[in-house]
Order: structure tokens, then sequence, then C-alpha cells
């Protein structure tokens, strides 16, 4: 699934995430990115305009989850103990995993470390083993 109207798999990923965990269109994401990031004096898709974007919209920002040994999950090891729909980073790179528990994506980003990540409600990450 790719939420960009042309489908087209540019470095977009921002918004697409962003417009697929909210079910907002690409073009709005876009547009509203694009305006905080004028306002920053920044671009649409750094992560301090992606992080008040989401703030604004009521999402929060989630510490990165560690397992009980202290290792890092992947982004395919997320259980349904992590509210969905989800905003992950990874390096490099925001994905979602949508309402419906299904990576959404143009690539397989599942083994990609998870760093920290987004809710709608505030939340903290579950303890896992």
């Amino acid at each position: 699934m790719n939420s960009n109207p042309l489908k087209n798999k540019s470095v977009d990923c921002v918004v697409r995430a962003i417009s697929t965990a909210t079910e907002k269109t690409w073009d709005e994401v876009y547009k509203t990115l694009c305006d905080i990031g004028f306002e920053m004096k920044d671009m649409p898709n750094s992560k301090p305009v992606y992080e008040k974007y989401l703030s604004k919209i009521g999402w929060s920002k989630q510490k990165m989850p560690k397992k009980k040994d202290g290792t890092k999950y992947i982004v395919n090891e997320l259980d349904k103990n992590f509210k969905r729909p989800l905003i992950i980073q990874v390096a490099n790179h925001l994905t979602c995993v949508n309402k419906d528990d299904e990576l959404v994506d143009t690539w397989d980003c599942g083994k990609k470390s998870v760093y920290n990540y987004y809710t709608k409600e505030k939340a903290t990450s579950p303890e896992v083993a």
C-alpha cells in the first residue's frame, strides 16, 4: 500500500507513514508539514517538523522499546501489546503499522531496529519478554 497519490516510490516516507497512520490524505499531510517547515525554516520531512506536526494532532512520542534483556526490538517483533496504529522510526526512515496490524511501506523494513515510535494515545512501552 502506498498513500502517495501517484504511487511514486520517492523519499516521502514521512508523509506516507503519517498519512497512513492518521488516515489523512497524503496531500493534506504534505501541505501541513510544508507549512510547519516554512514556519520553522526547516524541511517538511525533518524530525523537528514532523514531531511538531504529530504533537499538534495528538500523537505522542514513545521511547525506544527494549526487551527485558535490554535488546532492541525489530519492527516485525512489535506485538499486539503495542497500541495500533504506530508510526515507527528506524534508521533514516519512518514507517507505519496500521490499525489492521499491517506493516505499510514501499519496502520491507520489518527487520530494522525500532528507535522511537509514536502513538495516538499517551502510552508507555509494555513490559514484554
